[in-house]
């Protein structure tokens, strides 16, 4: 019995939890014109900042699921100076986001997990607007980390524990 509980454990140990990863790319070079980077294309989150700018832009990207199977898109983002803003959208694949409304001087944004993107899928992200003076936006992509077997090994390995105290007691 002790030897199959040890394979057990040593099989949940040599699992590795990995979310999948993202590819992101510019579809056009305005992105890079403007003076924005891309950082950790190709692990589970990546960031995409614009850096300071201004004028009216559209930036364009491909987000790809590189990994093996599918998860949900996770999509965060803010912006800065405000009131250097005139206009502000973030769509994923047509989907409005975020956006700014100038007359109430309110941009607003929340965590879009809505996609499901399967192995090897692409969505567009879209980033669009019109800066009256220097400003920037960063926009997160995630994939959620599973965390089932974060809370699985614990659990099994106390109640194995309780197992061997019971049959200690008897």
């Amino acid at each position: 019995m002790k030897k199959v509980m040890f394979i057990i454990v040593g099989m949940l140990f040599a699992v590795t939890v990995n979310a999948a990863s993202l590819a992101v790319t510019p579809s056009d070079t305005n992105f890079a014109d403007d003076g924005g980077v891309i950082y950790n294309s190709g692990s589970d989150s990546v960031l995409v900042d614009s850096n300071g700018f201004s004028g009216e832009f559209t930036h364009t990207f491909d987000v790809t699921n590189t990994g093996s199977s599918t998860f949900r898109l996770w999509v965060n983002g803010s912006a800065s100076s405000a009131a250097n803003m005139d206009s502000f959208s973030v769509k994923v694949d047509d989907v409005e986001i975020a956006d700014y409304i100038s007359s109430a001087g309110i941009y607003g944004v929340g965590i879009f997990s809505e996609i499901l993107l399967a192995a090897g899928e692409s969505v567009k992200l879209v980033v669009s607007g019109v800066f009256t003076g220097d400003a920037a936006y960063e926009v997160t992509l995630a994939t959620p980390i599973p965390a089932a077997l974060f809370l699985f090994a614990p659990a099994l390995l106390g109640f194995f524990g309780l197992r061997r105290k019971a049959a200690v007691a008897a």
